[in-house]
């Protein structure tokens, strides 16, 4: 009797610790209908649960012709996510306001909601300037909006755009930005960043140590400036420069990447 009894305590205490831990592993993954997303910080484990947003794709493509000549042609390619929720809708009027802000003509465009309207307006703008002044050759705007990482509650957006409009060449530009899902802020290096003096220091280093001697030798700054064109991924900080933001147009683009292992101790946010 006193066996049994010893095998019954010892059988109850297993089930009850095996109870504890079930209940302790249910609690660290929170139930998505149960967080309040406002309240979920940058840094906070719950972000490793936050569902990844719905995305869908958007493509235009137009040609403006006038009397068999094509004035100009307009490619867009624009990725975005599903607005069921604040943040998302924040993130896509901005890509959105991007997007339209490659078509502006004139001082008033920017009150032209619709993209439709706006190549209209840039039609009838370029066949009145051809018929004044003979103008014929033809312009282009490829403008391209891509998410490259979307996890834990950031997005990652490439805007990208090259434009001809006459001149001895077009141009190119890129935009990087991080959005916070939640919020639909877009983050800065201050919000990213404990410590930006560091990480300046950081990226000057790695300038000097990983780039080719032909760009470092056509640099017209003495230090490389922290700029608010930066990405922030699970493994990758990106710094964009543009053509003619540290060096002249010949040198191209530069784009610096650091591990973000390398600065886990200055980040604030969480991103495995």
């Amino acid at each position: 009797m006193k066996q049994f009894l010893l095998y019954f305590l010892i059988g109850f205490y297993l089930i009850s610790c095996n109870s504890e831990e079930t209940a302790e592993t249910k609690a660290e993954t929170p139930d998505h209908s149960k967080v309040d997303w406002k309240e979920v910080e940058l840094d906070s484990s719950v972000r490793e649960h936050i569902p990844v947003p719905e995305m869908e794709t958007f493509t235009l493509n137009k040609k403006i012709e006038n009397n068999g000549d094509i004035l100009a042609e307009f490619d867009i390619q624009s990725v975005h996510p599903k607005s069921d929720t604040l943040g998302l809708k924040v993130i896509n009027m901005e890509v959105n306001e991007w997007v339209r802000s490659n078509f502006y003509v004139g001082e008033d465009d920017f009150k032209e909601k619709s993209l439709d309207s706006l190549i209209a307006r840039y039609d009838r703008f370029l066949k009145n300037e051809s018929e004044i002044i003979g103008f014929g050759a033809g312009w282009e705007i490829n403008a391209n909006a891509s998410v490259n990482f979307n996890k834990n509650g950031l997005m990652n957006y490439d805007l990208t755009v090259y434009s001809y409009t006459g001149g001895a060449h077009g141009n190119a530009t890129t935009i990087l930005r991080t959005y916070d899902v939640i919020t639909g802020a877009r983050l800065s290096l201050v919000d990213m960043f404990e410590d930006t003096l560091m990480l300046q220091k950081k990226m000057n280093e790695v300038f000097q140590s990983t780039m080719p001697e032909e760009i470092k030798s056509n640099v017209s700054v003495d230090e490389i400036p922290l700029t608010s064109n930066v990405q922030l991924g699970k493994d990758t900080l990106i710094f964009y420069f543009n053509a003619y933001e540290i060096g002249p147009y010949s040198m191209g683009p530069v784009e610096l990447k650091i591990a973000t292992k390398d600065l886990k101790g200055n980040l604030k946010i969480k991103l495995d």
